[in-house]
């Protein structure tokens, strides 16, 4: 599984398991007073929706890949995967590293991040809350069909089942269990990355990197 197709969608999942996995590491303890003004608060948001936006880019470029041989289930998973760390990538990009940090930052508006706050306890909470489910699911059902499929090893496609519902669901989980989400959710990415790269990734992804590195080819590019 060589050519241009595979480098892409390898390094961007490797990449973006890195500035998941690690920054996560630093990330504040959201239940501690004051947690969005400490100094990692912003960085660490900023890096894990960057992180976000590479590993959408890297599925959307995965999909493509298999999309020729993909079941109906598998077709489901990879578009609420999609989805999901778009919305992902948003809530962090935006909101938490931008909006969250000048509330925090006035004793006035301190109230509205409670849980039981306005935002929290409105319609702002439920489409957070959604689009964390969202995540949680695609990352789940992404497991089972790249497992079922025997794209991956059994233990890469559990890792993506375990990591990103912990990781979605803190809050209301303990902020520890986003963490361990968080680094075992890089883990996964990074790993099929590697696989991919490597070429231990199942054969049944090679026909189509090898289709789309052809079209490269015929349209003028270089594989």
């Amino acid at each position: 599984m060589s050519g241009r197709l595979t480098r892409w969608s390898s390094g961007l999942l490797v990449l973006a398991g890195l500035l998941t996995g690690l920054p996560v590491l630093f990330r504040p303890d959201m239940t501690q007073p004051g947690f969005a003004l400490r100094a990692p608060w912003v960085p660490v948001n900023l890096l894990l929706g960057i992180g976000a936006v590479i590993g959408t880019a890297g599925l959307i470029v995965l999909y493509r890949a298999m999309s020729s041989r993909i079941s109906a289930f598998g077709h489901l998973a990879f578009v609420l995967t999609i989805l999901g760390s778009i919305l992902s990538a948003g809530m962090l990009l935006f909101v938490e590293a931008a909006i969250v940090p000048v509330l925090s930052s006035d004793p006035a508006y301190t109230s509205l991040l409670a849980m039981s706050g306005p935002l929290m306890a409105g319609s702002f909470g439920v489409l957070a809350m959604l689009s964390m489910v969202i995540l949680a699911v695609g990352f789940l059902l992404l497991g089972i069909y790249l497992i079922s499929s025997s794209t991956v090893t059994f233990v890469n496609g559990l890792l993506f089942i375990i990591g990103a519902p912990l990781l979605a669901f803190a809050p209301p989980l303990p902020p520890v269990a986003g963490v361990v989400g968080g680094v075992i959710l890089g883990i996964a990415l990074a790993w099929i990355g590697i696989s991919i790269r490597s070429g231990i990734a199942h054969e049944s992804l090679a026909p189509g990197l090898r289709i789309e590195d052809e079209c490269v080819v015929h349209a003028g590019g270089h594989a």
